[in-house]
């Protein structure tokens, strides 16, 4: 059931960010509606895997992004940090989206000539995500072959109440 919620919760998420990209319902629902239909994304919502809570908490990642760009306020700042590290803690791939947020503002800070000030919400994001994955990371027991890293912790969770 956790993937089916967050696969389904995923489809007005996105809908939302494309409509902060686009500024056209039109596009934003159609995009939503092509996500609805996507058979990857059916099939991971239907899942005990990660890949659709993932691509949720991802999509909250950057909808909150986008929000603090916009709107400049501290809590959609903390907003992001917080979903980064949500979706990075239920699966490692989910990196990819604290990273293209931060490669999209290390791009206008160059293009825009603004202060580095601007990297300081990835800054904090990066240095936590670092501190997890090299502090923590530990090598594998034998008998389990599975690290013992936080970043275990979301996918184990996962993995146990959505039933194995």
């Amino acid at each position: 059931m956790i993937s089916v919620i967050a696969g389904g919760l995923s489809i007005p998420v996105f809908i939302g960010i494309v409509f902060l990209w686009r500024r056209d319902w039109v596009v934003a629902i159609l995009a939503g509606i092509l996500l609805a239909v996507n058979p990857l994304h059916l099939w991971y919502s239907q899942e005990t895997r990660n890949y659709a809570l993932m691509l949720f908490l991802g999509s909250l990642c950057l909808l909150t992004f986008e929000l603090a760009r916009a709107r400049s306020k501290g809590w959609w700042w903390a907003g992001y940090v917080l979903f980064a590290l949500l979706a990075t803690s239920a699966h490692k791939t989910g990196i990819v989206f604290p990273l293209v947020c931060a490669g999209w503002d290390l791009g206008e800070v160059a293009r825009r000539r603004l202060r580095p000030r601007a990297m300081a919400p990835h800054t904090v994001l990066a240095l936590i995500v670092v501190a997890l994955f090299l502090i923590l990371d530990r090598p594998p027991p034998q008998p389990l072959g599975r690290s013992s890293s936080l970043l275990e912790l979301g996918y184990t969770g996962m993995t146990f109440v959505g039933g194995y």
